[in-house]
């Protein structure tokens, strides 16, 4: 019999499969079944079925600020997709819960519009061609009407009495209009730039244009420069010297206060010398007709003179 038990055996270590060599291939078969095991993520477009309330509702003044700020307020939940892609077949395996989500944008949107208008729009069945419909309802397009009326409105605003931003915002909106219902109808990508080139020149009229006449040296600096500058530019250096002649008017002397300084002085010396005159005038021509000396008893002088 053998004095060698199973303890004392050697192990040779050629069946541990921790010890034997694993090459690529394994190594990615293993990370693959680890995916296949790791719960799959939920799709993006569950992530909130919170309220949705913007500041402004729809109304027949204000499509294109709405449809705008809709659509960043679904693309930031993930249902964008809801307004731009044709609806899913009922069919479809993904319809049930495709249809949840969209009933949850319906909602979104009526809720956003005003309760006068509301009414024409309940009866639509998807997100998607309910946000048809409002579109057909308040967008122009490109209706030459529409452009006209915008290109008199920028060419009719001006400064006034308004802050400078104010009305830089107000050809800023009326611009943006402009753009949407007249995109740049070049196809080359050199035109495109000219086109938005010449655009930004007429902006930039515009505006300088629109300001009041205390910045027509601004004015003529920005014309002169080569080449022209942005009209962003354009506004922040305006912008600086409105500042600077508003700090200047505060630190000025206003109306109705004294004045200080050097000046002030002199003004008082001034002040001061008239007084004295008038006193002195008062005592040369004083009238004496009828001054009597105690001493004499003659007319006109007294004893003391």
């Amino acid at each position: 019999m053998s004095d060698q038990t199973p303890e004392s055996s050697t192990y040779t270590g050629e069946s541990d499969p921790m010890k034997q060599p694993v090459n690529l291939a394994q190594i990615l078969e293993i990370l693959q079944n680890f995916q296949n095991l790791a719960p799959k993520a939920e799709p993006i477009e569950n992530s909130s079925n919170q309220p949705l309330n913007l500041a402004e509702k729809l109304n027949d003044r204000n499509y294109a600020i709405w449809a705008r700020k809709m659509s960043l307020a679904l693309d930031g939940r993930g249902r964008l997709k809801h307004i731009i892609a044709a609806p899913l077949k009922s069919d479809d395996a993904k319809y049930i819960k495709w249809r949840q989500a969209d009933s949850t944008v319906i909602t979104w949107i009526l809720e956003n519009i005003e309760s006068d208008i509301v009414n024409q729009y309940i009866d639509y069945p998807t997100a998607w061609d309910l946000w048809k419909g409002i579109k057909a309802t308040y967008s122009s397009g490109k209706d030459p009407l529409q452009i006209y009326d915008l290109m008199v409105k920028a060419s009719e605003i001006k400064q006034g009495a308004q802050p400078l931003e104010k009305i830089y915002s107000q050809l800023q909106a009326v611009w943006k209009e402009i753009d949407r219902r007249r995109p740049n109808p070049m196809k080359c990508p050199e035109d495109m730039t000219i086109f938005t080139q010449i655009q930004q020149q007429n902006r930039l009229y515009q505006f300088l244009q629109a300001i009041n006449n205390e910045f027509d040296a601004e004015k003529r600096d920005i014309l002169k420069t080569e080449p022209l500058p942005s009209i962003e530019e354009a506004y922040a250096q305006i912008r600086r010297e409105a500042a600077r002649k508003g700090i200047m008017k505060e630190e000025g002397p206003s109306s109705g206060e004294s004045p200080s300084g050097i000046g002030g002085g002199l003004a008082a010396t001034r002040a001061a010398i008239r007084s004295d005159f008038r006193q002195s005038s008062s005592r040369i021509y004083e009238d004496k007709s009828q001054l009597k000396c105690t001493f004499c008893g003659g007319m006109k002088h007294t004893a003391e003179g």
